[in-house]
Order: structure tokens, then C-alpha cells, then sequence
């Protein structure tokens, strides 16, 4: 697991500047930090630009029954 969790540190730290990419965020993600994740990730390389919308794009607006869904959107 310690492999995956740093290459991940390393892949994502090119592009990831704001969110922490820490061994325990990385390794257990809760949603929260999923969603400022992608959202960087949107922000910083345009990838997904227009997938979501802009109520989405605020995680405050997502409910735990809607947690999956925005997951599987991106998948």
C-alpha cells in the first residue's frame, strides 16, 4: 500500500498545490478530500472542465446518498 500511496504523492504533486497529499488522506479518502482533490485537479489542468456543475463543484451542496455519485461521475 505504501507503494501505491507514494507514487500517487508523486504523480499528484506535479499538479497538486492547495490539497495535503499525506500517507493517511491517500491511503483512506474521505470524501471531503476527494472532492478538493478533483476539484484542483479541474481547476489546475482543465481535465473534467464542464462535468460537473457548478452546484456540484461545492462539496457543501453534496449529501452522503450523493457521495457516490459524484465519485462514479469522474470514474
Amino acid at each position: 500500500m505504501n507503494e501505491i500511496v507514494e507514487k500517487s504523492q508523486e504523480l499528484l504533486a506535479v499538479v497538486v498545490k492547495n490539497t495535503p497529499l499525506t500517507q493517511k488522506l491517500l491511503s483512506r479518502p474521505p470524501f471531503r478530500y476527494l472532492h478538493d482533490l478533483i476539484s484542483e485537479i479541474i481547476t489546475e489542468t482543465g481535465f473534467a472542465m464542464g462535468l460537473f456543475s457548478d452546484f456540484e463543484r461545492n462539496a457543501n451542496n453534496i449529501k452522503v446518498d450523493r457521495e457516490i455519485d459524484f465519485i462514479k461521475k469522474i470514474k
